[in-house]
């Protein structure tokens, strides 16, 4: 543990039973560890701010200190003898590695040389689409976005029949989700969310709820020689795209029958009562529903019937 002193020192005997004292020093044998912490998939990228401890022998605490912005901490003047060196505290974004590592100092001025490696911690984000009014009725087709704090894109996909869809191998950081294309018939929420990757292996679960696209059909009945004259008590049905009956309701004084939370698809409106004097019209008409509020009117006329009077 000591230095060797190698110099040779001339004495003389000169006298007899003479005894001749000297005293000889040494120094101890100091040496150091450089530990460079880079990326584990890019060694040129260094790490800063990388906390390493240095034990003894005991696994007792010699010193403490951080990586630099070149990835680089030295511990000087550990004296002879064996230690560990151990990471304390990782790099802001990177797992850490706390294996502690044996080393040892044998000779003087000795400088001991290490590389350590961390990964990044990475997790990911698993996003379930639902309708609004029933949350067991999960939506496939739904495409989602991820962005980076910045706001830029980093990564794109729809959701499955099971509703959901999974954006993995996100890094350390700051992000959002939002909902760039709506499930068929449903509203789009293209509000962006935020949300955070802070550990290793990260899951984060959310749940995203759409709105079905309503609309309503809204049908003035009008005399066909008179559009001025509205026609109440005409009763109309609605039919969905296969012609199954949906709603019926019949025209008010003003000649008008509303149909409200239409669902987005296809439909006919018949008349399937018609005014007191008047023709009916039984043809199904089709219409459809195509986008959210939507209102559509139309216009139904009657043909007076007409009694002789021979």
């Amino acid at each position: 543990g000591y230095t060797i002193d190698n110099k040779m020192y001339p004495f003389e005997i000169t006298k007899n039973n003479q005894v001749i004292e000297k005293t000889a020093a040494n120094d101890k044998i100091v040496g150091s560890i450089e530990i460079t912490k880079v990326d584990s998939k890019d060694a040129k990228k260094v790490l800063a701010g990388t906390e390493f401890t240095i034990f003894d022998s005991n696994k007792k605490e010699v010193a403490k200190a951080v990586t630099g912005k070149d990835g680089k901490v030295v511990f000087n003047n550990l004296a002879y003898g064996n230690y560990y060196y151990q990471e304390t505290k990782a790099s802001e974004g990177y797992t850490i590695d706390n294996k502690m590592y044996p080393f040892e100092i044998t000779k003087n001025n000795q400088v001991i040389e290490k590389t350590a490696a961390n990964d990044k911690i990475v997790g990911s984000i698993e996003i379930t689409k639902v309708d609004s009014k029933d949350a067991k009725k999960v939506l496939a087709g739904t495409e989602f976005t991820i962005f980076d704090s910045n706001k830029k894109e980093v990564a794109k996909a729809v959701t499955d029949k099971d509703g959901k869809v999974v954006f993995n191998n996100l890094t350390y950081g700051n992000y959002y989700y939002q909902e760039t294309k709506a499930p068929k018939g449903y509203t789009i929420d293209n509000k962006m969310y935020p949300f955070e990757i802070t550990k290793n292996n990260q899951v984060i679960e959310k749940n995203s709820a759409n709105d079905k696209i309503v609309g309503s059909i809204e049908i003035t009945k009008v005399d066909s020689k008179d559009a001025k004259k509205v026609l109440a008590g005409t009763e109309f049905t609605i039919f969905d795209s296969n012609k199954k009956e949906v709603a019926k309701a019949v025209t008010g004084k003003d000649g008008k029958v509303v149909f409200n939370n239409l669902a987005y698809g296809n439909y006919y409106y018949q008349e399937t009562k018609a005014p007191e004097g008047y023709t009916i019209d039984n043809k199904m008409y089709p219409f459809e529903i195509a986008t959210n509020n939507q209102v559509i009117e139309k216009t139904a006329a009657n043909e007076e019937i007409y009694k002789s009077t021979d």
